[in-house]
């Protein structure tokens, strides 16, 4: 769901992150992602995420260089890395990408907001995502194309 301000000539406060609040306390088994960090309603996205487990946080729409000091300090927390997912919403994802490699966040975390984490969100099929055979070292490749086992790097 889109939460923080908009780019349409539009009020912006109907995108507040914390109507997220009330959503989710009427529909507990509904996922929702928080897109676009809630800007620049950040903390309230932050304090939705710590109260509800069905609420997650997209790191989107902002280039990984431009993450506030909170959020980065979300991902790399031990809530914040189970619930974090990565997108673009049509940034250049090689350099979105990059950035976020350079953002010192611990493997784990770049591991779980990079797949992990869609996995379990969009219950998809860990056998039929092509990761078993691959693993992901995003300090030795170039904007942190996956390498395989084997050392090729995948196209």
């Amino acid at each position: 769901m889109q939460v923080g301000h908009v780019l349409e000539a539009m009020p912006s406060d109907g995108a507040r992150p914390m109507y997220l609040d009330r959503i989710a306390c009427d529909f507990p088994d509904l996922k929702m992602i928080g897109a676009h960090t809630g800007w620049p309603w950040v903390d309230e996205l932050l304090s939705v995420c710590y109260k509800w487990e069905n609420v997650w946080f997209g790191i989107d729409a902002w280039l990984p260089k431009y993450l506030s000091p909170q959020i980065v300090q979300f991902i790399n927390s031990r809530l914040g890395r189970d619930r974090c997912i990565w997108g673009t919403n049509g940034l250049p994802w090689k350099e979105s990408l990059k950035q976020l490699c350079e953002l010192g966040l611990k493997e784990e975390v770049q591991r779980k907001i990079l797949r992990e984490n869609a996995i379990e969100l969009f219950k998809l099929d860990k056998e039929k995502v092509h990761a078993d055979d691959i693993s992901i070292n995003l300090e030795e490749t170039p904007f942190g194309r996956p390498v395989r086992q084997d050392g090729v790097t995948a196209n």
